[in-house]
């Protein structure tokens, strides 16, 4: 007789979910979108320009670095 794993015990119903090539191109779009971003972010962040409290672009990269903290807090890690 076969032994059955402690995991498939407790979760019987449990499979691994597959994933679609139309997600899988998305969290590459995803990743590209992102390492784009935050190059952007960090060159807005590093300049040395005295408007940086009315500057409209550091604003949108300020937003952009906080969107982008939370999907990397969300990715998968590789």
């Amino acid at each position: 007789m076969t032994e059955i794993p402690e995991t498939e015990k407790e979760h019987p119903t449990f499979t691994q979910p597959t994933v679609t090539p139309e997600q899988t191109k998305m969290n590459e779009l995803l990743r590209k979108l992102m390492d784009i971003c935050t190059t952007l972010v960090i060159k807005v962040a590093t300049c040395k320009c005295n408007h940086k409290s009315s500057c409209q672009v550091f604003t949108k990269a300020q937003e952009i670095a906080e969107i982008i903290d939370e999907l990397q807090e969300l990715r998968p890690k590789t």
